[in-house]
C-alpha cells in the first residue's frame, strides 16, 4: 500500500537526488516526487512528497530556500563548483570589502545561470551543452536573496549564510562575486539547510529512512507560508472528500465581508484532517487537490 506524507532527507555529499531519493521510494512506495534538486556535490535538505501528497507539490516546489556556503576565491572553474575543471586562476581579492560586496548580491537582480545546470534550453539540458563543448544560450533570471550574510573569513575563502528565493543559483552567487572583485571564484562548499518553513535539523540520512519518519501531509501544509487554513464541518467535509461542489456560504469561517481572494489557497479540514486544497471561485471551492476520501480510491 502506498504511504502519502512528506520525506526531509539530509542528503550527503557525492549522490544524487534521485540517488538519495531510492531509499525512501522502496519505504512508502513508488510514488514520490522531489520538490527541488541538490547538486551531487552538496549536502543538506531535501523535501519530497510520497503518495497524495504530490498532488500538493505546486505548494512545495516555489518556498525559499536557505544555505551555508563557501566561496573560494582566486579559481574558476566550468561548473562554478569544487567539481568542475578548473578553467582561470588569478590571484585572490583583498577581501576587506567582502561585506560590502555581500550586500550588493542582496535583494532583487538578474542572474545568469550556471552552464552547468538543469534548465532547458532548446529541448536539451544546459548541462548536456555544456559536455558537449558548447556554451548554452541561457536566459537571465530574476531571483531575490533575502539575506547574504558573512560568517567567517580565511584565505582566499569566506563562509556565507544565504536565504534566497527558488530558483537562486548559489554557484552563480559565487562566480559574479569573483568577477565583481577583479578575480574568480567558485563554490567550494554547499549546504541546504532550510527549504520554507522545514528544517535540516528534522530531516534523516536517506539510509535511515523509516515509514516513522514521514510527515503527515496535513501538518506539513498548516506549516505553509500563504496557504489558509479552513475549517469546516463534518457534513461538508464529506463533500468536499468526493469532490462535490462547496458554496462559500457552506463555511463560517470565511470572511462574510468580502468575497475570498481567488489568488489565495485554502487547506479544507474537516474531523481532525486534512480534505482538500484549492482555491474559492465565486460561488464555488475550486478543487486543485483531494487528499483524503473516495477520491483517493486510484492511489
Amino acid at each position: 500500500m502506498l504511504k502519502t506524507g512528506v520525506i526531509l532527507l539530509d542528503k550527503p555529499p557525492g549522490i544524487s537526488s534521485f540517488a538519495a531519493l531510492s531509499r525512501a521510494k522502496a519505504v512508502v512506495g513508488r510514488k514520490v516526487g522531489h520538490t527541488g534538486t541538490l547538486d551531487p556535490f552538496a549536502t543538506g535538505l531535501l523535501v519530497a512528497l510520497a503518495g497524495r501528497a504530490t498532488r500538493c507539490a505546486r505548494y512545495f516546489s516555489g518556498l525559499p530556500k536557505r544555505y551555508d556556503a563557501t566561496y573560494r576565491f582566486g579559481t574558476a572553474t566550468d561548473t562554478d563548483d569544487s567539481t568542475g575543471e578548473v578553467i582561470t586562476t588569478v590571484d585572490p581579492p583583498d577581501l576587506s570589502c567582502i561585506d560590502a560586496v555581500l550586500s550588493d548580491f542582496t535583494g532583487t537582480f538578474d542572474q545568469l545561470p550556471p552552464d552547468y545546470s538543469a534548465i532547458h534550453v532548446d529541448g536539451k539540458r544546459a548541462y548536456a551543452i555544456a559536455r558537449s563543448g558548447e556554451r548554452p544560450n541561457l536566459a537571465l533570471r530574476t531571483v531575490t536573496v533575502y539575506e547574504h550574510t558573512l560568517v567567517a573569513t580565511r584565505e582566499a575563502e569566506v563562509d556565507v549564510s544565504i536565504a534566497c528565493s527558488s530558483g537562486t543559483y548559489v554557484r552563480s552567487l559565487a562566480r559574479d562575486i569573483g568577477t565583481r572583485l577583479a578575480s574568480a571564484a567558485h563554490v567550494s562548499a554547499l549546504r541546504r539547510t532550510a527549504v520554507g518553513p522545514f528544517l535540516v535539523d528534522e530531516a534523516v540520512l536517506p539510509d535511515s529512512f523509516t515509514e516513522s519518519q514521514l510527515h503527515d501531509l496535513g501538518d506539513s501544509l498548516v506549516r505553509l507560508p500563504g496557504l489558509v487554513v479552513c475549517n469546516v464541518s463534518s457534513d461538508v467535509a464529506q463533500i468536499a472528500r468526493n469532490g462535490g461542489r462547496i458554496h462559500p456560504d457552506q463555511v463560517p469561517s470565511l470572511d462574510r465581508g468580502a468575497p475570498p481572494d481567488p489568488d489565495t489557497p485554502y487547506l479544507l479540514i474537516g474531523d481532525g484532517d486534512a480534505i482538500a486544497v484549492g482555491v474559492w471561485d465565486s460561488d464555488r471551492f475550486d478543487y486543485h487537490a483531494v487528499l483524503a476520501g473516495a477520491a483517493d480510491a486510484g492511489d
